[in-house]
């Protein structure tokens, strides 16, 4: 019988435990995940505090909701800045993880307007762009937080040139949105595109020009690096663009080297000193052009005089 139990014991010891047995370590995991994520959806900020006092694990602070939100990310939202610094206190905590439309926790806060917050997490990833290409600045500058885009511009590795997917730069939507103050902010940044393009071709002064903002073109035309006579896909300038306002065209014409009627200004001195020197003899000798050739200069036989055709 002693055989027979040592035997049979020995068989016991080599079999392998069951299989689907839970993982206990595991299972309490995801409780304190779902918790974790419970408070954070109730904004019940006591508790979150409290657990990070007592020590959170990194891989439950950095848990994301459905919408792929993280505690960091809805504090943000919330304009909980104490709650915002006691999270980047923990070790591990992923400051640049995105949502399911790729925003960040800066991104977010950004958009949301609140500037300390942004000020927190402007040493992450500054640069990041959502799903549709905006960095935290582009967003910013669209809704006229002046606030918040105090507060990003110092960033040491911002970079206030990146467009979206549409070709816009903070610059352009702060244009676009008719934001002055905005507007003067950007001019200042180091290495700020001016004439940066769109992707129909637009700058900042055309938008301007085009939506009738007196005060944006104002700032843009006293601005050296300013190009007055960019063309965008259709060839058209700022001057075309702004035909509906007087005031704006009357603005652009006083520029120096501003091209008007699609001529610049020494074009239109080359000619009238051509007019001076050829159009003074009606009995000059016609040379012969090709047929699609358009003449500078006609002569009208029954008044003997010259028509200028520019």
């Amino acid at each position: 019988m002693c055989a027979i139990a040592t035997s049979i014991a020995k068989v016991e010891s080599t079999q392998a435990p069951p299989p689907n047995l839970p993982d206990m370590g595991q299972f309490a995991m995801t409780r304190k995940k779902m918790k974790w994520l419970y408070d954070v959806s109730i904004s019940n900020w006591k508790a979150v505090q409290r657990a990070i006092e007592n020590g959170i694990e990194a891989d439950i602070a950095n848990a994301a909701d459905a919408q792929g939100r993280t505690a960091l990310m809805w504090a943000g939202c919330a304009n909980r800045l104490d709650v915002v610094l006691a999270l980047r206190s923990v070790q591990g905590i992923q400051v640049d993880a995105t949502d399911l439309e790729d925003n960040t926790a800066l991104i977010l806060a950004a958009y949301a307007g609140y500037d300390e917050i942004t000020a927190a997490l402007r040493d992450a990833a500054v640069n990041a762009v959502d799903i549709q290409g905006n960095t935290a600045l582009l967003l910013a500058a669209n809704k006229n937080c002046i606030d918040v885009v105090v507060s990003l511009l110092p960033a040491s590795d911002i970079n206030v040139n990146i467009a979206n997917l549409w070709g816009l730069t903070a610059l352009h939507c702060a244009a676009l949105a008719n934001h002055a103050e905005i507007v003067s902010l950007l001019l200042k940044a180091a290495h700020i595109d001016i004439n940066a393009v769109d992707e129909n071709g637009h700058t900042a002064l055309m938008l301007a020009a085009a939506f009738g903002h007196v005060d944006i073109v104002d700032l843009l035309c006293i601005d050296p690096r300013i190009n007055i006579n960019a063309r965008d896909l259709e060839g058209q300038t700022a001057l075309m663009l702004s035909r509906a306002y007087p005031e704006i065209a009357d603005t652009l014409r006083r520029q120096p080297n501003v091209i008007i009627n699609d001529m610049s200004r020494f074009t239109v001195w080359t000619r009238n000193m051509a007019s001076l020197f050829c159009c003074t003899n009606s009995t000059l000798r016609k040379k012969t052009a090709p047929p699609e050739a358009i003449p500078l200069v006609t002569m009208n036989r029954e008044q003997n005089d010259a028509e200028y055709r520019f």
